[in-house]
């Protein structure tokens, strides 16, 4: 069997899902008697954060903003915690799978190249591998730097699949995707009669 990780994390900038990941993940373990688990594929939106800058438009009140302390685009501590928190999440769901060290040979990181991805990354990490014994270099900082790499081609091949869409759309006529729809009525109305994007 070829050399695998146990895990792969993937921060992505622009995958439509849950607002909340820790709020709105699913874990798939229903292993057969016969079956192990080999690997764990996660696959997460960046946490809570401020506007970008494109994402203004003509009408916006909000277009001389500065969204300080974080700057445009940046993750907000209420979206640091969220990534720690879904880091944490999968360290008490896979823990005995993951055993309780860092080990680069089983884990796989990789990120978007875009500032909120790659720090969200960081911090998923940051609560999915706490230092352990001859890890700990700071009694002060519960944290230690684990590599990931940039692979802006890792989106593209989800949303240029060709079910990518489909599957979007059917997911919205469910009964969950209208609820959705309808919880936000008013928001997409407004994005609608303030031309900022086409609904």
């Amino acid at each position: 069997m070829p050399n695998q990780s146990l895990i792969s994390v993937h921060a992505v900038s622009n995958l439509l899902i849950g607002r909340n990941p820790v709020q709105n993940i699913v874990f798939d373990q229903k292993i057969m008697p016969n079956q192990s688990l080999i690997s764990v594929h996660a696959i997460f939106r960046h946490g809570e954060r401020t506007p970008d800058r494109a994402a203004h438009y003509p009408n916006d009140p909000y277009i001389n903003h500065k969204y300080e302390p974080y700057g445009y685009g940046q993750l907000t501590n209420e979206g640091k915690k969220t990534m720690y928190e879904l880091g944490n999440l999968l360290r008490n769901t896979y823990d005995n799978y993951l055993g309780n060290r860092y080990k680069p040979e089983n884990v796989e990181a990789l990120s978007t190249n875009v500032d909120r991805t790659k720090a969200s990354l960081q911090l998923v990490l940051a609560g999915l591998f706490p230092p352990k014994d001859c890890d700990i270099w700071n009694d002060q900082l519960d944290w230690q730097p684990i590599p990931f790499n940039v692979d802006n081609k890792f989106l593209e091949r989800i949303t240029n699949h060709p079910e990518f869409l489909p599957t979007y759309n059917r997911y919205y006529e469910t009964e969950k995707g209208q609820k959705i729809l309808k919880e936000h009525r008013e928001f997409l109305a407004y994005i609608k009669n303030a031309n900022f994007w086409p609904i």
